[in-house]
């Protein structure tokens, strides 16, 4: 079941609704997502993450769970709103019960600044058209 919501910008009343997820019946996006898993898989062990990473995940000591999830989020650079799909690594360490959790920044799709300058958003954003109060006037389920 996915998530939508619903945005409306109180200076310019610019209204757009965003959709998360996929339907019971879809498999489009449980498909997508375990694509974005095995690429990071990939580029993990390609070493595309760093060598200290590839070295973790090819002596096999640590239990790791590649997860990728779809996640509304505002690049604070263009003012944009994306869904995209954050890609997240859950590492254990089976003899010290060590956990960690690492999340991996991804590309505006609009101006294409990383993640890091983007914020995850709730009930409000800026604008992506005047940067004005752009509020959250509606959320529901759907399939």
């Amino acid at each position: 079941m996915g998530t939508s919501y619903r945005y409306k910008c109180q200076g310019c009343g610019y209204e757009r609704a965003y959709y998360i997820g996929g339907g019971f019946l879809s498999t489009e996006y449980y498909e997508k997502c375990k694509r974005g898993e095995e690429m990071l898989r990939a580029a993990v062990k390609a070493g595309e993450y760093g060598e200290v990473l590839k070295t973790l995940v090819d002596m096999g000591k640590e239990d790791f769970e590649f997860s990728c999830d779809e996640e509304l989020m505002q690049c604070n650079n263009c003012f944009q709103i994306s869904t995209i799909l954050k890609k997240r690594i859950s590492l254990w360490d089976r003899d010290s019960g060590f956990h960690i959790d690492i999340g991996f920044d991804e590309p505006c799709p609009f101006c294409g600044k990383k993640w890091p300058s983007f914020g995850k958003i709730s009930t409000s954003a800026a604008c992506p058209k005047c940067h004005e109060v752009f509020e959250m006037i509606g959320i529901g389920k759907w399939d």
